[in-house]
């Protein structure tokens, strides 16, 4: 029985021992960092007036869809176009060396030119986040006034517009 009794003893100190001859360890800590910068992306989306039916302004609509980084703000600015003598309340749809007299608007109600002046005639926002979700569409109005209509000729009249996002 003696010998039962010795032998877990003996395990215990040859354990107790072995504990006190690990190795010693030293620790070290490092950062980790990343930078997220403010971001935003635009897609327009074209924009068909139709076909005039020979009565009154010929009105179409348009989306632009922006998104950017949380709490960026930016602005939504619409050049004059390729036709147009330099200035956004000029703007022309041509056709074989005819031109059209049209222009794009913030409003439904179609008296607030989008230009490209910041704080005048673009369109503010504050970014949500990258998203797909947090993107925003804004409606892009379009006109053609009845009197110019009246006095162009027959035929399919073409713009190209740049939308840019500034942030």
């Amino acid at each position: 029985m003696k010998k039962y009794v010795v032998a877990p003893v003996a395990a215990g100190i040859l354990l107790a021992v072995a504990g006190n001859a690990q190795a010693d360890a030293r620790s070290a800590t490092f950062n980790v960092s990343a930078t997220v910068a403010k971001a935003c992306a635009i897609r327009a989306a074209d924009l068909n007036m139709g076909t005039w039916d020979g009565t009154g302004n010929l009105n179409g609509a348009s989306t632009i869809s922006v998104k950017c980084s949380t709490g960026t703000p930016y602005t939504v600015a619409l050049n004059e176009g390729l036709n147009s003598s330099g200035l956004v309340a000029d703007r022309k749809l041509a056709n074989a060396g005819d031109t059209l007299a049209y222009n794009l608007y913030t409003d439904s109600a179609r008296t607030q030119v989008w230009g490209e002046t910041i704080g005048t005639d673009t369109v503010p926002g504050t970014g949500n986040g990258m998203a797909n979700a947090n993107e925003r569409d804004i409606t892009v109005y379009s006109r053609i006034a009845l009197a110019d209509l009246q006095a162009a000729k027959p035929g399919t009249y073409n713009d190209t517009v740049t939308a840019t996002v500034e942030y």
